[in-house]
């Protein structure tokens, strides 16, 4: 069977042809390359169009520099976008109506690979998918869709029993000095990522998730006093909100603590508990072996795995059940962590100076594939 591979940067481009040179049948397909008129394709389903604009609008309103558009702009926006995405997916689906085979995309989750896989869905191609590998040294590829949308089992029925015992740790760190003995670790995301646009139902953005804390605080301070938890927060490096404002109200708090100079790993590892919405810190808290609530849709969110919140009550119920000595069920971390490693992903960073070695192996996980 024929396979494709659509790069949408230089990157992936030359990763991709790296792949090509050692498997018959290949091509990269560069996505400027599709340039041929289209005005006779066939169209989409005005839904599947509508919710890509809709996904894409609210990564754009989540940008810092939009906060003070207006509502004409954003109107004037969804009308040239909407044009935008009919005339990419005709273009895209005159291209792909002539291949046969599958194709592999990087992410698909962005507008244009968004759109690109819906005209290769529509043109009858099957589709693949490759990431960054969600532990150290590994890469992803998928036949559903990475993150939320991956393949990994929802049940700790998925995960056979095992002999094996996961080897993955975190590189051993000190407790930072200025930091609590218990505290609840709580990492920011970037407000643009499609994990937060996609994937994050009820927390807006993360000046949404602070406040929200804020209020977690005021409640578990009222029942518990003193003793309740605190959460030692760490702003994401790429985020553009720097949240000042916050970081100047909340100066000298007990409870809520910014902790941005601190290694994360070293926040996990000396943590009561973590809580995010979906970010890669709870894989690394699971293997951690802490106690996470996780608050948007991933994949690793599994009962007697992680603690699940989608509202501020379910929340504070996670809080207390943590506080009453929850912790995750060793056999099934365990089972969850073989899998990612040993079954899931792909041996070696794609990104590696020397990645010959990943190369082959990849290309044997896409010829098992065909």
């Amino acid at each position: 069977m024929n396979l494709y591979f659509f790069a949408a940067r230089k990157v992936q481009r030359n990763y991709f042809q790296q792949l090509c040179d050692l498997m018959p049948d290949t091509q990269v397909l560069w996505h400027k390359s599709f340039l041929l008129p289209a005005f006779f394709a066939e169209p989409s389903q005005p839904q599947q169009l509508s919710a890509i604009i809709d996904n894409l609008l609210r990564e754009k309103q989540n940008r810092e520099k939009n906060k003070n558009k207006s509502a004409l702009y954003w109107r004037f926006f969804r009308a040239v976008k909407t044009l935008d995405a009919k005339l990419l997916y005709k273009r895209y689906y005159q291209g792909f109506s002539a291949l046969n085979g599958k194709i592999v995309f990087w992410n698909g989750l962005k507008y244009n690979q968004r759109i690109a896989e819906l005209a290769a869905r529509d043109a009858g191609l099957q589709c693949l998918y490759m990431e960054n590998g969600l532990i150290p040294g590994m890469t992803t590829l998928d036949v559903r869709g990475i993150n939320y949308f991956n393949s990994m089992p929802r049940h700790a029925a998925g995960y056979p029993a095992t002999a094996v015992t996961s080897a993955l740790q975190l590189p051993a760190m000190e407790k930072p000095a200025h930091l609590p003995d218990e505290y609840y670790f709580v990492p920011l995301q970037v407000n643009t990522d499609s994990q937060v646009t996609l994937f994050s139902p009820w927390i807006a953005n993360m000046r949404d998730l602070l406040g929200r804390l804020e209020q977690l605080n005021a409640t578990l301070q009222n029942k518990m006093g003193k003793t309740s938890p605190v959460f030692v927060i760490k702003r994401h490096p790429a985020a553009e909100d720097k949240h000042l404002d916050i970081l100047q109200k909340w100066a000298g708090h007990t409870h809520l603590i910014f902790a941005d100079d601190c290694a994360t790993p070293a926040l996990i590892q000396h943590a009561k508990a973590v809580i995010t919405i979906n970010s890669t810190v709870g894989i690394e808290s699971i293997i951690a072996a802490k106690a996470v609530i996780v608050l948007g849709q991933a994949f690793y969110n599994i009962p007697a795995l992680t603690l699940s919140a989608n509202n501020a009550t379910e929340l504070e119920n996670a809080v207390m059940q943590i506080e009453q000595g929850w912790q995750p069920d060793a056999d099934l971390r365990n089972r969850f962590l073989v899998h990612l490693e040993q079954v899931y992903q792909v041996q070696g960073d794609w990104r590696a100076n020397d990645n010959s070695q990943h190369v082959q192996h990849m290309v044997q996980r896409l010829e098992a594939l065909r």
